[in-house]
C-alpha cells in the first residue's frame, strides 16, 4: 500500500503533516516514497544481464560496448579481446576471450593454440543518481556498488567493466611447443557448455 488515508471527516491532518494533501475531500499521505524507489530501482537493476557472446561489430568497437573482437597480426598470430559491462565477471571475460580464440583457430585449419601474452584490467567510471536512504550500499557480481553521498540528496555509482586481451597463436601440433597449449576443439565445446551456449556447428 502506498497511500494511507486519513479520517475522511477530517482534513486537518493536512496541516500538521508535511507529507499529506487534501484530495477530493480526503486527507492524503503518502507511505515510505523512498522504499517505494528503492524496490523499484532494485527490480531494474537486476532485469539487467551479464555479457552474452557475441561480436562487437563495427558501431560496437564506436560505441565501446561489450563483446569480442580480434586483429590479426600474423599468418597464424591474432590479439583476442571480450569487453564486458558492469554485470560481467572478470572470469567470464577471460572464458569468452579463450572461447573466441579457439573458434579463429578452427575457422584457420588448425588444432592447436597457445596463449603468447594476456592481460586483464577494469575500467572504472562514475555517475551521480538521486539516494535512496543514507545508508544504503548495493554490489553485484563484485563489479558494482552505490556509495552513499555524505551531506547529499545523491550517491554515486560506481561501476566496473571487465576485459581480457590474448594474444594466441595457432598450431598444427604440439611437437617443440613451450608453455600451455590448448586443443581448440576441447575449448569451445566446455565453454560453450559451461555458460549454456548452443554448438557453433
Amino acid at each position: 500500500m502506498l497511500f494511507q488515508v486519513h479520517d475522511q471527516h477530517d482534513t486537518s491532518a493536512c496541516a500538521v503533516d508535511p507529507q499529506a494533501t487534501v484530495s477530493q475531500g480526503l486527507c492524503v499521505r503518502q507511505k515510505h516514497p523512498i522504499v517505494v524507489i528503492t524496490l523499484v530501482s532494485l527490480l531494474l537493476m537486476l532485469s539487467g544481464c551479464a555479457s552474452t557472446y557475441a561480436s562487437r561489430g563495427f558501431w560496437g568497437e564506436l560505441l565501446d560496448s561489450d563483446g569480442f573482437s580480434e586483429t590479426q597480426l600474423a599468418q597464424d598470430v591474432y590479439t583476442v579481446n571480450f569487453s564486458g559491462n558492469v554485470l560481467t565477471s572478470s572470469e567470464r571475460t577471460r572464458d569468452f576471450a579463450l572461447l573466441r580464440g579457439a573458434e579463429l583457430t578452427e575457422l584457420h585449419g588448425y588444432r592447436y593454440f597457445s596463449v603468447l601474452d594476456q592481460s586483464a584490467e577494469r575500467r572504472i567510471s562514475s555517475r551521480r543518481s538521486p539516494a535512496f536512504s543514507a545508508t544504503q550500499t548495493a554490489s553485484l557480481e563484485d563489479s558494482w556498488m552505490k556509495t552513499p553521498v555524505p551531506g547529499s540528496s545523491t550517491i554515486t555509482d560506481i561501476m566496473s567493466e571487465p576485459s581480457t586481451h590474448l594474444t594466441i597463436q595457432f598450431l598444427i601440433d604440439k611437437a617443440g611447443t613451450t608453455g600451455v597449449v590448448y586443443e581448440a576443439d576441447f575449448v569451445e565445446k566446455s565453454i560453450r557448455a559451461k555458460y549454456g551456449l548452443k554448438p557453433s556447428h
